[in-house]
């Protein structure tokens, strides 16, 4: 049911429309849902403030390897948010216009190898080539 139903409120929506014998639908999920109260909200905010932020200095390589293990495969095929839907021709037309609107960039490649993607006005540093790879031998 979570894989057909984007929201908890359309599987709310779809279990009391199937609900045909009227058993007993227990909704726990709208309990842990609520919101915080400002005052709450505060209270986290200065307990994690400063030097007291769990991930203030990053995330660990054992954790980054946990969350990689986690979610591997979560976003294929029937389970992509996106399967079977397709952007409506308005929503098409918003991101062909913001892509217009983006500054163009262009690869260029430093000596030892690291690409980078840079505005095409700026100027490419001494040593650099425009394109993916490095070559030696290309005229100056």
């Amino acid at each position: 049911m979570l894989i057909k139903k984007a929201t908890v409120e359309a599987i709310r929506e779809y279990v009391l429309t199937q609900n045909k014998t009227d058993l007993p639908i227990v909704d726990r999920c709208r309990d842990r849902t609520g919101w915080h109260t400002p005052e709450g909200r505060e209270r986290i905010r200065k307990a994690k403030l400063g030097d007291k932020h769990p991930h203030k200095s990053g995330l660990t390589d054992d954790h980054k390897q946990k969350i990689r293990e986690t979610m591997t495969g979560t976003r294929v095929g029937e389970f992509n948010p996106m399967y079977g839907r397709k952007h409506s021709p308005d929503t098409i037309a918003k991101i062909r216009q913001k892509a217009y609107e983006r500054p163009r960039r262009k690869w260029c490649v430093e000596p030892n190898g690291n690409m980078h993607l840079i505005e095409e006005t700026a100027i490419l540093p001494d040593g650099w080539q425009w394109g993916r790879y490095f070559d030696p031998y290309k005229p100056v």
